[in-house]
């Protein structure tokens, strides 16, 4: 399925060179020194925010498991799918709002720390039915916020010149959690239990509140 989409685009697509930046001359763009350091802001924030995703896509079944053991794979592949699900058209309507407002990263800020305050509630929740709505909170929350945060990242990488290893570097915030998370749960799980794992993970979605709440204005 792959193959037949991407093919059409490498045999057919007529790529332009880019020769300037959105917004702005290159120039006068690559002469703000805040522009980097939003930059590393962004990145911080998707790398924590994609650590506490990765922990949950690897540990989700051994936790419900846990949590409610009569739980069937269905009601599992349920939870885990409609979280993905009512994350497409949350994604829509806030970016299309952050796009009117011209807030994004406010939004952005405001979406990781609702991620955070629901894996708090799956580390502090007693009643199964009240964790499964919490993770499914923190699900559309995760999931809404990759998408959202995808569609931001050229504010920060203004240049053409230098977009690619931009964006490949950014990229590495889907790949580095997976060689992260599994020493967090390690040092974890086995002595704490899930709840401590979904509090560290929590202030780790807190942390990329913090970074993107404090992001310049005019970027």
């Amino acid at each position: 399925m792959t193959a037949a989409l991407v093919l059409p685009l490498l045999l057919l697509g007529y790529p332009l060179r880019l020769t300037a930046s959105p917004g702005g001359s290159v120039a006068s763009e690559t002469r703000r020194p805040h522009l980097k350091s939003a930059a590393v802001r962004m990145w911080g924030a998707r790398l924590l925010m994609q650590i506490s995703g990765a922990a949950l896509a690897s540990y989700l079944y051994f936790w419900l498991r846990a949590l409610d053991p009569a739980m069937g794979d269905g009601e599992k592949t349920i939870l885990f799918a409609g979280g993905l699900s009512a994350s497409i058209v949350v994604a829509l309507f806030l970016g299309r709002w952050s796009d009117r407002r011209g807030h994004p990263f406010a939004v952005l800020s405001l979406i990781s720390a609702l991620a955070g305050l629901a894996l708090a509630a799956m580390a502090l929740a007693n009643d199964p039915a009240m964790a499964k709505l919490a993770y499914v909170l923190f699900a559309i929350a995760g999931a809404t916020f990759l998408a959202l945060h995808a569609s931001q990242t050229l504010r920060v990488l203004r240049d053409p010149a230098h977009r690619g290893l931009g964006i490949g570097l950014f990229n590495l915030t889907n790949t580095a959690p997976s060689l992260i998370m599994p020493w967090i749960a390690i040092s974890v799980v086995p002595g704490f239990g899930f709840g401590r794992l979904f509090l560290a993970l929590a202030l780790l979605a807190l942390c990329a509140a913090a970074l993107l709440a404090t992001m310049p204005r005019d970027v």
